[in-house]
């Protein structure tokens, strides 16, 4: 049997605060193939994750956050990407 990795992910979270957008974005990520566990801090404003590793999954999380009007990012440094990818307005 093949061994997954998981990798723990820190997207940067603005706006969402209600309790409704959290629970939206949690239960987006949960469904979301490579995603093992997704929380939010609200009042860290982080998303926490462990996920597969992909830049890929952290992106398709981003692009649905600024989908419903909020601002999301991530950094390499907290993710251990060559390169960083932003879905800020």
């Amino acid at each position: 049997m093949e061994s997954k990795s998981q990798i723990k992910g820190i997207i940067h979270l603005k706006g969402a605060s209600c309790t409704s957008c959290v629970i939206g974005i949690e239960h987006m990520g949960k469904r979301l193939k490579g995603v093992y566990d997704i929380h939010i801090q609200r009042k860290d404003n982080l998303i926490i994750l462990l996920y597969d590793g992909k830049q890929e999954t952290l992106d398709i999380i981003c692009d649905f956050v600024k989908s419903i009007g909020y601002e999301a990012y991530y950094t390499e440094s907290e993710n251990n990407f060559t390169t960083a990818v932003s879905a800020q307005s």
